[in-house]
């Protein structure tokens, strides 16, 4: 079995290219964030407030280990964004993985774009644009540390953002018989 994972902070996109990408090898799909959602039985726009951080983060951590060792057939494309990061032991579990680690990016004012955090806001609301990309630049240093590859998603379509990764796959296993 081939195993894709990707990852990087909230607005890279790892859901929409994992789906590309899977659709291109005819891959099983897992999206962590989508599948912890359905466990839950909550929206995945709103699953961490409507059962909890921490109800949340452990769900999150048995679907992501999960989908790193579950035998499938043929390739597999899994979408695990960051929010597992810090969970303590997790980022082991995929260094000792046999996947390939992609990370994604984008540039700050598309990451805020995407997270609807581009638009004027209350000033009560404080400086919720500067954390959310003081902790997404944590998160991504995080993921780079854990990635062989990194795409920078800022201009590029999710089939796009895919086709460089196949070409990338491509590559890395050229490499395994040289």
């Amino acid at each position: 079995m081939s195993l894709t994972v990707l990852i990087g902070p909230p607005g890279v996109g790892c859901s929409a290219v994992a789906q590309a990408l899977a659709n291109q090898l005819g891959a099983n799909l897992v999206d962590v964030g989508c599948t912890v959602a359905q466990r839950l039985g909550v929206d995945p726009n709103f699953a961490i407030a409507q059962v909890g951080e921490e109800r949340y983060r452990s769900c999150e951590a048995d679907v992501f280990k999960l989908s790193l060792s579950a035998p499938q057939a043929g390739a597999q494309v899994v979408a695990a964004g960051s929010g597992w990061i810090n969970t303590p032991g997790l980022a082991q579990v995929l260094a000792q993985s046999k996947a390939q680690v992609i990370c994604l990016s984008a540039v700050d004012a598309v990451l805020a774009q995407r997270n609807g955090l581009n638009v004027p806001r209350s000033a009560a609301l404080g400086t919720v644009r500067r954390d959310f990309l003081l902790a997404a630049h944590e998160r991504l240093n995080q993921c780079r540390a854990l990635a062989s590859f990194e795409i920078d998603t800022s201009k590029k379509q999710p089939q796009q953002v895919a086709a460089e990764i196949m070409t990338h796959l491509k590559d890395a296993d050229a490499r395994k018989y040289v």
